[in-house]
């Protein structure tokens, strides 16, 4: 669970700037009390922002789904996913592009 969160903030902080000059962030999604992902901790996702999710090891895809969903929810775009290791053998297929 803490391996993702280290990751995504790596790729947030080697993320060039954009041109008007806002940097990428890094924020997670966790499991609530009923095992639900959501956001919290006052991470916010704004209308339209585009999202990378980052993820330390893939097998069964399920919290990249879930990661997925509930940024959609939220109101934001994923506009792709990604993870280091990929133990499913590359048999995942996510809504949006994934390596």
């Amino acid at each position: 669970a803490i391996g993702g969160i280290v990751l995504g903030h790596e790729v947030a902080r080697a993320t060039p700037a954009r041109p008007n000059g806002s940097i990428a962030r890094a924020i997670f999604v966790e499991r609530d009390a009923r095992g639900l992902m959501v956001l919290r901790r006052g991470f916010e996702v704004g209308p339209d922002e585009h999202v990378l999710v980052v993820e330390d090891v893939w097998t069964t895809g399920g919290s990249t789904y879930e990661t997925i969903r509930v940024i959609e929810q939220a109101g934001g775009r994923v506009v792709a996913a990604g993870a280091l290791i990929d133990r499913s053998g590359g048999q995942l297929e996510f809504p949006v592009r994934a390596e």
